[in-house]
């Protein structure tokens, strides 16, 4: 998504929370300016930057964008909260209002015991009042799908265009003649209810293929049938 965006504005600078170089070898994001936050300098922040989660709301409103005419944020926890003048545009491009604050909170939560618990949701209560107030600031919503769209009108009471991501179709080609097995590539965590796919296909008794590592690997491969394999 930025490397397109990055073909309509190129000088662009790009500023963000914590940033991993590695991550971006061989793709045009490694030799374009980018800006971090003093989030990253902070111990640990490359490695596991939800850690200070509590703080992202303080760091995201540090970012001095002034020199800017138009910013566009690209939003799933808390870009859209950097803080403009009234004279700049702000467009914000949403992949999901932040899933633990909001569609899935509940489900985060039931594994979240004793004064954890009850710290976490004190924190969530918080942090979704400085959502709602953050996304006030976006002259323009924008969702990346219909349902991300009515996660906006429902979680902000916000209008957001939907625009569809782009796919480098060209990179893919249909398998001729195609063979008789389902895939699914993602990463392996609770909030992507890989245990329904598995359900399902239990159900089914059709061979599924699934692509991807994660921390709830070896508890879906536990509880996976024979007609489904773990491809890594």
């Amino acid at each position: 998504m930025l490397e397109v965006v990055l073909e309509m504005f190129p000088q662009a600078p790009i500023y963000t929370l914590v940033y991993r170089p590695s991550r971006f070898e061989g793709t045009r994001l490694a030799t374009h300016p980018i800006q971090t936050s003093p989030l990253a300098r902070l111990p640990g922040a490359l490695k596991n930057h939800y850690r200070y989660l509590p703080l992202f709301p303080y760091f995201i409103e540090q970012l001095d964008l002034r020199q800017f005419r138009i910013v566009i944020s690209f939003n799933y926890a808390v870009a859209h909260g950097v803080v403009l003048r009234p004279d700049q545009l702000h467009i914000s491009y949403t992949y999901t209002p932040l899933r633990y604050l909001w569609h899935q909170t509940h489900a985060f939560l039931e594994e979240q015991r004793g004064l954890r618990g009850m710290l976490t949701r004190i924190l969530f209560h918080y942090l979704r009042m400085w959502d709602v107030t953050a996304s006030r600031r976006v002259d323009h919503h924008v969702a990346i799908s219909s349902w991300v769209a009515a996660g906006i009108r429902r979680a902000y009471g916000r209008q957001a265009e939907v625009i569809f991501p782009p796919v480098a179709t060209e990179k893919f080609e249909p398998l001729q003649p195609r063979q008789d097995y389902y895939i699914t590539v993602t990463r392996l965590a609770p909030h992507k209810r890989i245990d329904l796919i598995i359900e399902a296909f239990r159900q089914l008794d059709r061979p599924l293929i699934i692509v991807g590592e994660g921390p709830d690997r070896p508890a879906f491969a536990a509880q996976a049938p024979a007609n489904i394999t773990f491809a890594g």
